[in-house]
């Protein structure tokens, strides 16, 4: 799921807004919420209550820059993970902006196209942190980095998070591998059936791996040596992982 935002005290522009918005959602068919907000309270209650706001889109108008930019901060504060868009006619806001990076800025008047131009960049984004996942009829995107293992058995792929949650999904491993292989995020093949992330591994040995959750996993004989191999190094650099050699 997708939740994207927009604050701006002008009924007219939110209703403009949602227009295009709603346009751009039907092209993509993903699961979006979106959020329009006449004032900057109703956006932060909101976030409060359903949780991170992932794109915001916020309009700075001249007798209230300060405020925007300052909103804006307050928000990346508060949510490491959202992402900020500014929309202005104002072309001296650049100084600012530097403080928040926001993810782009948008000209007034909003063409649809150069809209739609910065929600298919983050989406590009999103792709090198997030996992997309289809269960039960719906699309989940999984953050990555909370990825704990990917197990493929009767052709179904078990994506276990470090909450505890697990989504099966009908997924070839090598596709898992492939999308996998486009983020900022490392993973290790153990055998022809799982890849684990190996920020949650406890111990390796020759036959297994022992996770922080305290599953055991097998470790196949053709992997063995290159993940030995491989965990060594990662306890190495990162002072992590407990390395058994002798299992």
């Amino acid at each position: 799921m997708i939740r994207i935002a927009v604050c701006n005290d002008t009924k007219a522009f939110l209703d403009e807004f949602s227009a295009a918005i709603n346009g751009w959602k039907e092209s993509v068919r993903l699961n979006v919420q979106f959020f329009p907000f006449l004032t900057e309270e109703e956006m932060f209650f909101e976030a409060e209550r359903v949780g991170q706001l992932d794109l915001v889109f916020i309009v700075i108008c001249p007798e209230r820059e300060k405020h925007g930019i300052d909103m804006a901060l307050s928000l990346k504060a508060e949510y490491k993970g959202t992402e900020v868009v500014f929309v202005s006619a104002i072309r001296r806001l650049f100084e600012r902006i530097f403080e928040v990076r926001p993810l782009d800025f948008l000209k007034k008047p909003i063409y649809r196209q150069e809209l739609y131009h910065i929600l298919e960049r983050y989406l590009e984004i999103r792709k090198k942190q997030f996992f997309p996942v289809y269960s039960r009829q719906r699309l989940f995107l999984v953050p990555i980095m909370d990825i704990v293992s990917l197990n493929h058995k009767n052709k179904v792929l078990s994506v276990k998070c470090r909450d505890g949650k697990s989504y099966d999904t009908y997924m070839r491993l090598g596709e898992a591998e492939s999308l996998l292989a486009v983020s900022d995020h490392h993973f290790e093949k153990i055998h022809n059936c799982c890849i684990v992330n190996p920020y949650y591994v406890q111990s390796v040995s020759r036959s297994e791996i022992c996770m922080y959750d305290g599953e055991i996993l097998p470790v196949s004989r053709p992997n063995s040596k290159r993940i030995l191999t491989y965990y060594s190094s990662w306890y190495t650099c990162s002072k992590r992982s407990k390395i058994v050699k002798n299992g």
